[in-house]
């Protein structure tokens, strides 16, 4: 069959719609559907690119010029998913005219107790010298709203001043970690526009001049690759969207991330192809369906060596943008690996059997992890490898799926360690004692708090009152910013007391 311009047509509406049983797209069989997303996307990128640079020219090149953009993490179903998630977000931080990303925090993530999240991979934007900024428009306690508690819950809704100011400071404290800015999203319904939040607002602003000048250099052990070319494999059924790649890989996991007592970064994968990434002893790869030939030669040369752990999860690497393939899987993670059914019939859910291994440890015999709502997704995949120390099945059920079948294990490569889960949204305590068996830094033990830190500047946020203990790195005194006052270090550690 031969392609022109005359019989080049994109796929129908009906066709985008269609629904399909598996939680993700296999290449081969929507070819036309990977041509078009790719088509689509690129034109979305360049069409930015074009009145960037248009942009630029009129004034001399003397605007600072940025985009809405780096809505990686969400979206509510294919056609959405795919154009703002950024298949080709790269290009927009490769761009000469491209300034800033600018994005909302994360929904989902913003209540208290959360650790807030950007939308996209921050860390990203920095290799390219772009600043990235977190839009605040989160709803705090001036604005009344009378959606249903989730709905509020997303939007960062808060019930009075001190909440507010906590978020707030949560918020800020994060942007700062990460060389961020912060731009304050006021408009009708007067979010902040309150004497009360001014003072705050002039500690930030003042912190944020004062150290404009030095550079906050990560101290994350851990890297998080995401990937835009594989969001064009998400289906096209809306709930399937939600409870998979947008809620369960990326939402639930992401929460679990905050709550580890450390602070990682996110990277795209091209970043790491790209020779751009510095090491990092942990590396979890989110929703990274598509890893092309050349990322999965970075990883073997970059990654795969020193000790380093990879964590894979659910279908990463089960596609290279050529084929869709389960031996794609098995070469990245070491494991021999089997595909049960292809049917959205079974409950995603893993099951502990194993407490004993170092990745264990602390967990209970019995307690299960997955998807958000224990929803159904599909390819279910289980570990068949012999070699591979497994720690976790399946939950049985009436589809060929038992409980001796394999869903999290853990195998040593010699150089590197590969960790395969087949469900998505590990536990942090499981990431957890990743961080322990590399030696990594744990500022505090806390499940239930947040911490976020740089060579600068660290950060302790929780939903409950009491006395913390933080670990300080060795070398550094603390002061407390809107407080104004030394903190004492006293055997590498502080202790503050939360109200």
């Amino acid at each position: 069959h031969t392609i022109t311009l005359e019989n080049a047509m994109p796929p129908s509406a009906s066709l985008r719609q269609e629904q399909t049983d598996s939680s993700v797209l296999t290449v081969q069989d929507h070819p036309q559907m990977m041509d078009y997303e790719m088509y689509m996307a690129e034109l979305k990128a360049d069409t930015i690119e074009y009145f960037a640079a248009a942009a630029k020219d009129a004034v001399n090149d003397r605007l600072v010029v940025g985009t809405y953009g780096g809505y990686f993490y969400m979206g509510g179903g294919y056609e959405f998913s795919s154009s703002t998630a950024n298949v080709y977000f790269q290009k927009l931080l490769q761009s000469e005219n491209i300034d800033f990303i600018k994005s909302p925090w994360m929904y989902g993530l913003r209540e208290i107790g959360d650790s807030g999240e950007f939308m996209g991979p921050v860390d990203s934007a920095a290799l390219y010298g772009k600043l990235w900024i977190a839009e605040e428009d989160s709803r705090l306690n001036l604005q009344e709203m009378q959606e249903k508690q989730d709905d509020k819950s997303a939007v960062g809704w808060t019930r009075d001043y001190q909440q507010s100011l906590e978020q707030l400071k949560r918020n800020f404290a994060y942007a700062l970690s990460k060389g961020a800015g912060m731009s304050f999203y006021n408009l009708m319904w007067n979010f902040t526009d309150d004497d009360q939040y001014y003072g705050v607002f002039q500690q930030m602003y003042q912190e944020m001049a004062e150290t404009i000048s030095r550079p906050e250099n990560s101290v994350a052990d851990i890297a998080v690759f995401v990937d835009g070319e594989s969001n064009m494999l998400i289906p096209f059924e809306d709930r399937l969207v939600n409870s998979t790649l947008h809620v369960s890989v990326y939402k639930e996991q992401l929460k679990e991330l905050g709550h580890i007592g450390a602070t990682y970064d996110t990277y795209l994968l091209d970043d790491l192809k790209d020779g751009l990434v510095p090491e990092h002893k942990i590396n979890i790869f989110l929703g990274t369906t598509w890893i092309s030939q050349l990322e999965r030669d970075a990883i073997a040369q970059q990654l795969q060596k020193n000790g380093n752990i990879l964590v894979w999860l659910f279908t990463d690497g089960i596609s290279d943008g050529t084929v869709t393939d389960i031996g794609l899987l098995e070469e990245l993670t070491g494991m021999d690996l089997s595909i049960l059914n292809t049917q959205r019939k079974h409950i995603a859910a893993a099951v502990l059997e194993n407490t004993d291994h170092w990745l264990t440890t602390g967990l209970r015999v019995g307690n299960s992890y997955g998807v958000e709502t224990y929803e159904k997704m599909s390819p279910v995949i289980a570990i068949t490898d012999r070699t591979a120390t497994v720690l976790a099945y399946h939950v049985a059920d009436n589809n060929g799926v038992s409980a001796s079948h394999g869903a999290l294990a853990v195998k040593d490569m010699g150089d590197w360690v590969s960790v395969y889960s087949a469900i998505p949204n590990i536990p942090q305590g499981i990431i957890r004692n990743m961080l322990s068996y590399v030696d990594c830094h744990i500022y505090t033990d806390s499940g239930s708090d947040v911490i976020h830190a740089s060579t600068d500047h660290i950060a302790l946020h929780s939903v409950f009152a009491g006395t913390r203990t933080i670990r300080i790195p060795e070398g550094y005194g603390v002061y407390d910013v809107f407080h104004g006052e030394a903190v004492p270090v006293e055997n590498g550690e502080i202790s503050v007391t939360l109200n």
